[in-house]
């Protein structure tokens, strides 16, 4: 005879991390649809970000790995680094307007905190 037993939830409350900043999940988070996956989304994330953009996000970060804001250390760490990253992007003579389909430099621009809006700014400010 097979019996199954019930066991108390191994998980402990709170295990649960954002699939896009990987901060620890207390309360409550938001499920949202990432590619062919569902992924649990911290409130500030669903509430900061499109749903496109948690999309967009969360397959770079399955394919490249990371998370956004990763390697921030600050704001004005992560606006300096921004303004190096348009500043290479130029001296390579690559189209500005075509940055924001670059997959290479989105995936460090989130790694850093910086958000697709915050990258618009930037490159219409340089050029």
């Amino acid at each position: 005879m097979i019996v199954e037993q019930y066991q108390k939830d191994p998980i402990a409350k709170g295990s649960v991390y954002c699939g896009i900043c990987n901060s620890q999940i207390k309360n409550h988070g938001a499920i949202k649809q990432i590619g062919m996956n569902l992924s649990i989304v911290c409130m500030d994330c669903a509430e900061e970000f499109e749903d496109e953009e948690i999309e967009l996000m969360g397959n770079i970060f399955m394919a490249f790995g990371g998370y956004y804001g990763k390697l921030k250390q600050s704001n004005e760490h992560s606006r300096q680094k921004l303004k190096e990253i348009v500043k290479g992007y130029i001296a390579k003579g690559r189209d500005l307007s075509k940055m924001e389909n670059d997959l290479t430099v989105l995936h460090q621009i989130f790694l850093y905190g910086i958000s697709l809006t915050q990258l618009t700014l930037e490159t219409v400010l340089m050029s």
